[in-house]
């Protein structure tokens, strides 16, 4: 009865002197260091509305779905950096195409060479996105059909896009081992 009662122990004393000597399953330099990347569009308060007429309507720029993520540069991730954020304010053109991105004048500028390394890591995957470009459609009225005197449609004269500018906020963290790029929105997970 004894012996029965001393199996699980003795079990367990095994099983922990036959892992004492093996290396971990994971060793630090092969951990899973892919992140999760999102944004957020900051909207600038000096900036001038695109102006429209009663006639029109505006569409801002639509970002593509295939556009490349921003990549925690692997050579700070063991530096268990705290969490940064950065700014990046890209000129999107009438194609939809990124003609410049750099610095946005809505953060302070990088402190440390950390920081510099992560906007650079920021802008450079920003400067490759695609957006659906900003747009301005005019319209006409239809005709009164229905007896009201008033028009019951609205019909596309024609359609213009627009160069603007959108600031993208990302936030940098490392959480186990991974490099995380997240917006401020983003509840964070506990582990």
């Amino acid at each position: 009865m004894i012996a029965l009662q001393l199996l699980p122990v003795a079990l367990s004393l095994v099983l922990l002197s036959a892992c004492a000597g093996r290396p971990p399953a994971k060793a630090e330099a092969e951990r899973d260091l892919s992140g999760v990347v999102r944004y957020e569009v900051v909207r600038d308060p000096n900036a001038r509305a695109v102006q429209v007429e009663s006639h029109q309507d505006y569409t801002p720029p639509s970002p593509s779905p295939d556009n490349p993520s921003p990549e925690y540069p692997v050579e700070l991730l063991r530096l268990g950096l705290p969490a940064r954020t950065l700014v990046v304010r890209a000129v999107i053109d009438e194609r939809g195409e990124v003609v410049t991105a750099a610095h946005s004048p809505l953060a302070p500028p990088a402190d440390t060479p950390q920081d510099a390394r992560l906007e650079a890591a920021a802008i450079a995957a920003v400067r490759g996105w695609k957006f659906e470009p900003a747009r301005v459609r005019s319209f006409r009225p239809s005709e009164a059909l229905d007896g009201e005197g008033r028009p019951d449609y609205r019909i596309l004269e024609g359609e213009s896009s627009k160069k603007v500018f959108l600031d993208f906020r990302f936030i940098f963290e490392v959480r186990e081992g991974k490099g995380i790029v997240r917006q401020s929105t983003d509840p964070l997970e506990t582990p």
